[in-house]
């Protein structure tokens, strides 16, 4: 009669299942941490557009005594950035005072209605939520 021997080697079901359910746990944990880093990092952009929205309106009041709300010409004294998938941009504006203002546009819809302000003052608001 012929013996045969088995060989022990691999992993049982067990493991793999133990393996599975951490790797579950560790994906669970980072994939929020990275989506809320991804909209902090649009929010800086925002601001950032925001700043230089005021930067060019400074400029602008410098050589013309008042505040506008066209882009185009704001956008010869310093570079806004164009409306995107993630931003857009309203500029309202009198004589003496102006507001810019972005709007989070996200694909996903959790993230929608989101909004910056800054004013003549450089006084940005805090990211407000719909």
């Amino acid at each position: 009669m012929i013996k045969y021997r088995f060989k022990t080697a691999g992993f049982t079901l067990t493991e793999l299942v133990i393996a599975t359910i951490i790797i579950a746990i560790l994906l669970g944990v980072s994939i929020p941490m990275y989506l809320a880093q991804a909209e902090r990092a649009m929010g800086a952009k925002a601001k950032e557009n925001l700043q230089n929205i005021f930067n060019a309106q400074m400029i602008y009041v410098i050589d013309n005594e008042t505040f506008t709300i066209d882009r185009a010409v704001l956008e010869t004294y310093s570079p806004i950035g164009p409306d995107n998938v993630d931003w857009t941009y309203v500029i309202g504006a009198t004589q003496t005072t102006f507001t810019a203002t972005a709007t989070r546009t996200s694909p996903n819809p959790l993230y929608n209605g989101r909004t910056i302000s800054m004013t003549e003052e450089s006084i940005i608001t805090p990211l407000t939520y719909p």
